[in-house]
């Protein structure tokens, strides 16, 4: 293979001046990254041998300890399809990329690293501009695309302040008195993905002038949100994370501005006695802090869990180091196992039902905000059953629709091995789990190929509508089909993972779809996991594929937001509500381009109806009160998160 050769333009800028922390800064393009966190770099760059190709715009990242020049050549030099070229002129001219311009942006937001405001404004303001795929620009000289970057570069002084929503300002309320009557308390946001936890956390820390916020996630993949939320509050924190922890030169004590310092539990629990641990964690007993947030409350309450709706094996995170799994389980209180002294203490959740269950906390000390209750918000005339009527400001939320399968009906002929031991709705059910398994996971000599290979690829040609039971399926209804270009398949186990990637790719139809196996090795997990996923949705949508298809056991289905996402396959038996909840929220975030909503409703397709309604129910009595009647509740059901049976939506 030839080498690719990544250079600098004898032209390129070797400085950049920013304001950072109110004072004008200058970075040299060799330098490390010195700063509090990870920076957002701008870069253009060209190919020497066709000039006339254009200037590739792009963005990247700048870890602390990683110089600038590395961070932006390593980009560079993994980009292939990002070069839009043909697999001939990729050998002629993609192999020798000079770099014309490098600038820092530091509150960009990082959403697969897209400088979607440079680009759009390059096209705003140059009328007639062709752009090629993947950010190519033809006929801008290179100092009129700096020119509009530099216009458009924000500092960190510059914020979008937010007002908070009806119902954040509530919960912000509800905070303020729980704790002007419990100064001491612990308080529990029992709010849905997507509420806006993170900024309503920060307006209430404003709001009562609190300096020094601790932050303790039980989930890695959740830091870049906790991030950006504080550019929509009029109140400055400086904003650190286990990176800062780690330099000798780091002291927390000396902090005079106010602080919010984010940590994951994962690169503390369990490894108390390692020196470093232990000084960072000494560290942390040093402040006294005002508040400290436990987020993805609902993990480490998991240490117990919650009654599954199946009686399956419990299912570990993809996501968290196995070693830090064992050591939740035989952990009681965070912050008193770490003998944290703090004033106030708020759990985030979107779904706490172990916490719920076990009373450890009243409706004076939790807020709660449900899907339903969002809906209601979104359609203030639906308790008279109009929808026709739309608020603005929960428009861009999508509606859920459950498209519940029954497997027995689809596969009678199959024999009793592939159904449960165990009873749901008072009788037998399909087991997803027996029916994905693979050979390997009984006989490691075996190949990882499916046990019931044949009836799988059957499957597969079902859900395309190519059988006698016609086209109610996600990949042959046309209102399906369209809501189905980046979706979420989630297996039982890591090889099914392979197995169900081998077929894929195999098949004719899904072979046009860019297959991402998430569980596979080598991806890494959290951000890393992330990226990996992001760079194959793009790669989707730069080879002309018909989408995209994410496979994992349950990779990226906690804490995570991917826009794109709009309809999930649930394909393995969950073991508990939290879990599949937290996984098929993950095609709620909203996803809205240049004010037009991309993403009006997602789409869950269950191949166990039965496993669908029984949890639908759980959760819905979990978000209303105790008052609510079980006819209430199944219309309450009915009519804003409704399950069509074998996807028939008539």
């Amino acid at each position: 293979m030839e080498e690719i050769l990544v250079t600098k333009s004898p032209d390129i800028n070797q400085t950049d001046a920013i304001q950072y922390q109110g004072n004008k800064t200058i970075f040299s393009l060799d330098d490390k990254n010195n700063t509090d966190g990870s920076l957002i770099l701008i870069y253009m760059y060209l190919l020497p041998r066709f000039q006339t190709h254009g200037i590739k715009v792009g963005m990247t990242k700048c870890k602390i300890g990683e110089t600038f020049w590395h961070a932006i050549k390593s980009r560079i030099h993994d980009q292939q399809h990002e070069l839009a070229l043909t697999d001939d002129q990729y050998q002629k001219y993609g192999l020798e990329r000079e770099v014309v311009y490098w600038g820092i942006c530091l509150d960009a937001k990082n959403d697969s690293f897209k400088d979607y405001s440079v680009h759009n404004e390059i096209k705003k303001t140059n009328a007639g501009i062709v752009e090629k795929e993947q950010e190519w620009f033809t006929n801008v000289p290179t100092d009129e695309l700096i020119g509009i970057f530099n216009s458009l570069r924000h500092t960190d002084e510059n914020k979008e302040i937010y007002t908070p929503r009806k119902e954040q300002q509530e919960c912000i309320d509800a905070m303020s008195e729980y704790f002007d009557n419990n100064p001491n308390g612990r308080f529990l946001l029992n709010c849905k993905m997507r509420f806006g936890k993170s900024f309503t956390t920060y307006k209430y820390c404003e709001d009562h002038n609190l300096e020094r916020i601790l932050i303790l996630t039980f989930i890695p993949a959740v830091e870049s949100s906790w991030r950006e939320d504080l550019r929509h509050i009029k109140k400055n924190y400086r904003y650190f994370t286990d990176d800062n922890l780690r330099r000798s030169d780091f002291m927390l004590s000396f902090i005079q501005d106010p602080y919010v310092l984010f940590l994951s539990l994962q690169n503390y629990l369990g490894k108390e006695k390692n020196a470093d641990v232990k000084t960072k964690i000494q560290q942390l007993q040093n402040i006294d802090w005002d508040l400290v947030i436990l987020d993805e409350y609902h993990f480490g309450a998991w240490n117990q869990r919650t009654q599954g709706t199946l009686k399956v094996k419990e299912e570990k995170s993809e996501d968290l180091d196995s070693n830090y799994q064992e050591q939740l389980k035989k952990t009681g209180d965070i912050i008193q196992k770490f003998n944290i002294k703090t004033k106030q203490t708020i759990c985030l959740s979107g779904t706490p039902f172990k916490a719920l269950a076990r009373g450890e906390f009243t409706g004076k000390s939790s807020f709660t905000y449900s899907y339903f209750d969002e809906q209601r918000n979104k359609y203030p005339n639906s308790d008279k059953d109009d929808f026709s009527v739309v608020n603005p400001s929960y428009a861009a939320f999508p509606d859920m629709k459950i498209f519940g399968y029954n497997m027995s009906r689809l596969f009678g002929n199959l024999t009793a091995s592939v159904f449960s031991e165990d009873r749901l709705l008072t009788k037998k059910y399909f087991s997803l789990n027996k029916f994905f398994e693979t050979r390997q996971e009984n006989n490691p000599n075996e190949p990882c190929a499916f046990i019931y290979e044949d009836e799988i690829k059957k499957w597969l040609e079902i859900i395309k509508g190519r059988s006698t039971f016609g086209d109610k399926f996600p990949y042959s209804n046309p209102q399906m089909l369209q809501n189905n270009v980046h979706t979420l398949w989630l297996m039982p186990t890591v090889k099914s993972c392979k197995a169900m990637e081998k077929l894929l790719k195999a098949d004719e139809y899904f072979s046009r779809y860019q297959i991402i196996n998430l569980s596979q090795d080598g991806v890494g997990a959290g951000n890393d996991a992330y990226e990996y996923l992001m760079n194959g949705i793009t790669e989707s949508e730069n080879t002309n594929k018909l989408g995209s298809i994410a496979i994992t056991v349950n990779k990226l289905t906690i804490g995570v937001t991917v826009k794109k996402w709009s309809s999930v396959f649930v394909l393995k038996d969950l073991a508990s509500p939290e879990q599949y909840f937290q996984a098929i929220f993950r095609i709620q975030t909203p996803y809205v381009v240049n004010g037009v909503i991309e993403k009006k409703d997602g789409y869950v397709y269950d191949f166990n109806i039965d496993r669908a309604s029984a949890l639908l129910l759980k959760y819905a009595e979990q978000s209303e009160n105790e008052q609510t009647t079980k006819l209430q509740i199944a219309k309450l059901i009915v009519k804003y998160m409704p399950i069509f049976v074998n996807g028939d939506m008539s």
